[in-house]
């Protein structure tokens, strides 16, 4: 599962003209099919962190799942903050592939549906519902589940949270790379703008490989580079079962560099630096011989 299909998930939903518009109607627009939350499979208990699985923690945590994240807060940057909602100029207008997009308002509740939603070569299905301060846009977009079809098919459930004074967005939630056949979990997963080119990463996610981890950001992530996903600067660290942690240093736009202490002593025993073509490759390396 790459971005170029969960990065466009909320770049449509949430770029759509009028996304405060819509009129009454049924709850249920004809055509649309109501789909059953994505439910997490896998690990559940806290990460035993090894060479094997280092390089796939950091690529869930940067690519996988923050890349939900990205189109929705650039919207927010580049769009005037007009009620209901900070609207790309750019914006597209309903599904410019093929399909169904139909929005019904209900004072500050916004039901979007999405049937066979096309967009390029993605494909859409289900559901999003936005409350909240409209005017503010301090929202939450509660995703009953969107199924995505591209290279791979894959489909989400969960909230979203948005907070503009905080400048920051909390995911709680279940992505299903079905292509892959994973999952990941993320429990107030944040992530926070700390200038323009600068975020923190907070929060604990869950692989179905590995278990969970919690994150914390050692240093502010520099995402100045052409790619958000490919940051060049920053050090993440990641905590696993009995103290033991992959902390993650971003190089340049190529590579980083990964230190993993497998038994929680507080010294490496792994130290080496990935490129980001192998760390974006499927399945993920292991690293550490």
């Amino acid at each position: 599962m790459r971005t170029s299909y969960w990065t466009l998930v909320l770049s449509l939903c949430f770029a759509i003209n009028g996304c405060g518009g819509g009129g009454g109607g049924d709850d249920t627009p004809p055509g649309v099919t109501t789909l059953d939350p994505v439910e997490y499979v896998g690990i559940e208990t806290a990460a035993d962190i090894t060479g094997a699985n280092a390089v796939a923690i950091f690529d869930d945590a940067n690519e996988e799942i923050f890349g939900m994240f990205i189109p929705l807060l650039a919207l927010l940057e580049l769009g005037s903050v007009t009620a209901p909602f900070a609207v790309n100029p750019a914006a597209v207008t309903g599904c410019p592939s093929g399909g169904d997009v139909t929005d019904t308002a209900d004072g500050d509740v916004i039901t979007y549906a999405f049937d066979g939603c096309a967009f390029d070569d993605l494909t859409l299905d289900g559901e999003v519902v936005q409350t909240g301060d409209l005017e503010t846009v301090d929202t939450t977009f509660e995703i009953t589940r969107i199924d995505v079809t591209n290279e791979v098919t894959g489909a989400t459930s969960g909230t979203i949270g948005v907070d503009i004074d905080e400048q920051s967005t909390t995911y709680d939630g279940v992505i299903r790379d079905a292509g892959n056949d994973r999952y990941m979990r993320a429990v107030n997963h944040v992530r926070t703008n700390t200038s323009a080119t600068s975020v923190r990463w907070s929060g604990r996610i869950y692989g179905s490989e590995y278990g969970y981890v919690d994150m914390e950001t050692i240093v502010d992530i520099d995402q100045s580079g052409e790619d958000d996903h490919r940051p060049i600067g920053g050090e993440v660290r990641f905590t696993g079962q009995n103290n033991e942690t992959v902390t993650v240093q971003p190089l340049n736009d190529t590579s980083a560099m990964f230190t993993v202490d497998t038994d929680g002593d507080g010294n490496p025993d792994i130290i080496e630096v990935v490129d980001y073509d192998d760390i974006e490759e499927d399945p993920r390396p292991a690293i550490g011989g």
